[in-house]
C-alpha cells in the first residue's frame, strides 16, 4: 500500500507540473497576442502617417508640374515673339 501511495503522489506532482506548464504557456501566448495587436496598431498608425505624407508629396508634385507648365508656356510664347522679331528684322 505504501508504494501505491508514493506512485500516486508522484503522479499527482507530475500532473501539477504539466498543468503549471500549460498555464505558463497560456500566459506566454496571451502576451504574444497582446504584443502583436500593439504592433499592428502601431503599423496602422504609421500607415496613416505615410499615406498623408504621400498625399502631401503628390500635391506638391502637382503644384510643381503646374508651375513648370506655366513657365514653359511663357517661355514658348517668348520664343515665338523673338522668332517674329528676328523674322521682321531679316526682311
Amino acid at each position: 500500500m505504501e508504494i501505491v501511495t508514493y506512485i500516486l503522489i508522484i503522479l499527482l506532482l507530475v500532473l501539477v507540473g504539466v498543468s503549471g506548464l500549460q498555464f505558463s504557456y497560456t500566459f506566454y501566448v496571451d502576451r504574444l497576442n497582446r504584443m502583436r495587436q500593439k504592433h499592428i496598431r502601431e503599423l496602422e498608425r504609421r500607415c496613416v502617417l505615410l499615406r498623408q505624407q504621400l498625399e502631401d508629396a503628390e500635391q506638391m508634385l502637382a503644384e510643381r508640374d503646374a508651375h513648370i507648365g506655366r513657365l514653359f508656356s511663357e517661355s514658348v510664347t517668348d520664343d515665338d515673339v523673338w522668332a517674329e522679331v528676328i523674322d521682321v528684322e531679316s526682311r
